[in-house]
């Protein structure tokens, strides 16, 4: 088992920091299981409008 399930999961958590820093890690990570999710976070309207700005340049970090 890879980290980047784990590291997925916690995209639901309830902290503001520890999610802030599970984008991050996604992103250098680089790896396409976390496309999906970070997807769903940017479309989330309900969501902090910072986290959704760090999930996509966590995807454009994946693109590279």
């Amino acid at each position: 088992m890879s980290a980047v399930e784990p590291i997925i999961k916690i995209l639901d958590d309830s902290e503001y920091y520890v999610r802030l820093v599970a984008i991050r890690t996604l992103g250098n990570l680089k790896d396409s299981r976390a496309v999906e999710p970070l997807l769903q976070l940017i479309e989330d309207e309900d969501e902090d409008s910072s986290l959704r700005n760090m999930a996509q340049k966590a995807l454009k970090g994946i693109g590279d």
